[in-house]
Formats: C-alpha cells, structure tokens, sequence
C-alpha cells in the first residue's frame, strides 16, 4: 500500500495508471478517514473513466480543505458496466497537511519525518478510551494535534485527554460545539517505548454511531 499526501487548500490532481482493466470502463473513488467507510462517515467520492491507460485522481482546492482528517484512506473501486457492482482495485494510506492557496500541489518530505498517530471509537461516542495505541520508537516529540467528528457536536464540547504511559500529560484539545474540526500545536517529550493513548472526558450531543477522531504528530528525535 502505498502513501498519497494531500495539502490542504492547493488543487491536487494526479493521473494513476491502471493495469489489466480496458478502456472506458469505470472506477469510483471514494476518500474516508476508515479504511473501510460506514454510511454515516464523512466520505468523499467521484466516479472516473479509465483513458488511455490512466484515471484521473483529484481534489479542488476546496475538497482538499475540507478534509476532515490528516490520516486517511482513499480506495478505488472498479464498476461493473452490466451489475453496476463495485471491486475494490486499491486503496492508499492519505497524509493531509497545510498547504497553501493558489499553488500547485508539490511532494513534500513530512511523509518521512513525521508519522501520524490516530485515535477513533468503533461505534457511537462516549467517555472512554478511544480505540488506539502507539509506542514511541525512539525518544521524541508530539507536536501537532488534530481532532475532528463528521458531525459536529451540539450542546456541550468534546474534549480529548492526552495519557503517557497511562497518566494524564495535561495536554487537552477540544472540539466545540458547532465545530467538525481543530488543531493545535504541541509539546509533549517521549521516550523510546512510551506509549501514548487518549481519552475522551466529556461528549457532547452528536448522533448514534456517529465516532470522534484525534490524531497525534509524533516526531522522532
């Protein structure tokens, strides 16, 4: 599985080759934070034709803004011309970082110096633990945070707990009311074999099974 990285705000468009499949037969891409989308997830999706050998993958400056995640998946379904059913093809790691308005979209090098840890509920949202669990490779740093939820919460905020080796670092973020995204800087000190997790302590009014996310830049000294 390979990695595609999206820049927030900056067109990206981008021609894939596909092998084995004829001309004029049709795929659907589908971008979701889940490897394997759920009808109540924030998905994004376009339905392409194979020309020439190639398909067309892009976002416009404003699909790739509203990217509600910054670690995601994008699959590429093959579409029956007589049943209409689809077969996945591939599906890609997505990286989603800031870019910047009315540039052309540039390979990076953040693929390599930074690795994104992600934290999510597998069902409806409560206070708990989110699902989750990394370990520091080496001695490093957590200095970016990202949350979001697809619907935004009504009511009261949700607010994320950040825990090192199962105690509160007193690093929170939250999510407030109206909002489907935040970000924030940080500065939390690992070293090798930490483990990092999060808690959820407080939910606001959001819909059945609809699951908040939070993702950590971890960065390797």
């Amino acid at each position: 599985m390979a990695n595609i990285e999206i820049q927030r705000e900056t067109i990206y468009d981008q021609q894939m080759a596909v092998t084995g499949v004829a001309d004029g037969i049709s795929f659907k891409i589908v971008w979701c934070w889940r490897k394997h989308s759920r009808s109540h997830d924030w998905n994004l999706s376009k339905t392409v034709v194979k020309t020439a050998g190639e398909i067309q993958v892009e976002l416009s400056e404003q699909q790739a803004s509203e990217m509600p995640f910054v670690d995601g998946y994008v699959s590429i379904y093959k579409i029956d011309a007589s049943t209409s059913k689809k077969t996945l093809y591939a599906t890609y790691d997505v990286r989603v970082v800031e870019g910047t308005a009315g540039t052309d979209w540039t390979a990076t090098s953040s693929l390599q110096t930074a690795v994104p840890w992600t934290y999510n509920y597998e069902g409806g949202a409560q206070v708990d633990t989110l699902k989750g669990y990394n370990t520091a490779s080496n001695d490093g740093e957590i200095t970016a945070i990202v949350c979001g939820c697809q619907e935004a919460p009504a009511g009261s905020s949700i607010i994320f707990d950040i825990y090192k080796n199962g105690v509160t670092t007193g690093t929170t973020i939250t999510l407030a009311s109206g909002d489907t995204r935040n970000t924030a800087t940080a500065s939390i000190s690992l070293s090798q074999d930490d483990y990092v997790t999060v808690e959820v302590t407080q939910v606001g009014d959001i819909g059945s099974g609809i699951a908040p996310w939070i993702t950590l830049q971890y960065q390797a000294s």
